[in-house]
């Protein structure tokens, strides 16, 4: 995340038009090069502020992966788009090109990960600052040279982030709707309600009313109009 970072805010200082982001280890080929930049300004479209090599649109994919490492990419995706909001289909992938001018709106010292959920969190920025996106499909191949850093430490300090994120905001799933109640529920509350007794304002269905003590009752007042006339 650090590296990424000095690499977007050399691209704000020195006023590129993109930074693009890739694996070194020929997980992300080279060829899929001119369609990510070719994304960002589509003829006849409206631009992109981030295009995506997608392993999960239609024409993507992955190679020589395990069905572990798939269920676990898989998860994390969901997960992401459940927790953030985002519609993008691949969230966690890294091959990526920016649109500088949408990197200049992100507070980069805002960013809490440092790891693998880094992916996901700048685009959750990015969204909150209005960016739009693309996809374009990529085979992603299993790297050629080195070896993957995560660990299951790291995959729940990721998740950890991001379920973070979402209470933040911009997710869907920590939000609570209070729907109205159906006429059926609203009758059986009257039905069972005595005559001439009313639900408090404010007390939720279902809750326990509150005990009102009124105090003493006084008796009512008695009108004193004065010494009784005599008739004529």
């Amino acid at each position: 995340g650090t590296a990424t970072i000095a690499g977007m805010q050399y691209g704000i200082d020195n006023e590129f038009d993109y930074v693009l982001n890739m694996d070194a280890d020929f997980s992300h080929h080279p060829r899929y090069l001119p369609a990510l930049i070719a994304g960002m300004d589509p003829p006849g479209g409206p631009q992109v502020d981030v295009m995506i090599g997608s392993r999960y649109v239609s024409g993507g994919g992955t190679k020589d992966w395990p069905l572990k490492r798939k269920l676990m990419s898989r998860g994390v995706n969901l997960y992401a788009r459940m927790m953030l909001g985002l519609r993008t289909r691949d969230c966690s992938g890294a091959f990526r090109c920016y649109r500088v001018s949408m990197l200049e709106k992100i507070n980069f010292a805002a960013i809490r990960s440092r790891g693998y959920s880094f992916q996901e969190e700048i685009l959750w920025h990015l969204k909150r600052a209005g960016a739009t996106f693309g996809e374009t499909p990529i085979l992603f191949a299993d790297r050629e040279h080195g070896a993957s850093k995560i660990n299951s430490h790291e995959a729940r300090m990721a998740l950890g982030i991001l379920l973070r994120l979402g209470r933040i905001g911009g997710g869907r799933c920590h939000i609570r709707l209070e729907e109205p109640r159906d006429q059926r529920s609203q009758a059986r509350e009257d039905q069972a309600r005595e005559p001439g007794e009313h639900a408090p304002a404010g007390v939720p269905p279902g809750e326990p009313q509150p005990e009102i003590d009124a105090g003493p009752v006084a008796a009512p007042a008695r009108r004193d109009d004065g010494p009784a006339r005599e008739a004529d």
